[in-house]
């Protein structure tokens, strides 16, 4: 069984009669990979449950990453102005393992 140790998550809304609701299920995929000891990537960018769960990694950032090395690159991705080539060479440089 192949295992991941990254795990992305950007936006988490979905459609429900004729509203956007933010997806409940991103936040369960969220609680599995952290308790299976996955680097977790919220775009906080992209807003809805990502966002949430960015600014919830931001507030510990020490309970989620080893040191505070690539800090200011995750701090970046929290911000709604990063434009999109900006927001995959973070998330690149975050997911790297020196």
């Amino acid at each position: 069984m192949a295992r991941t140790d990254t795990v992305l998550f950007v936006f988490g809304n979905k459609l429900e009669d004729i509203s956007v609701q933010e997806s409940r299920g991103m936040l369960k995929e969220f609680e599995i990979a952290c308790a299976n000891n996955a680097m977790v990537i919220p775009v906080g960018a992209s807003g809805y449950i990502a966002q949430k769960l960015w600014e919830m990694v931001f507030e510990k950032y020490d309970d989620y990453f080893e040191n505070r090395e690539k800090y200011t690159f995750f701090e970046q991705l929290g911000d709604p102005s990063t434009d999109g080539g900006t927001l995959v060479d973070l998330i690149i440089r975050i997911a790297h393992k020196n």
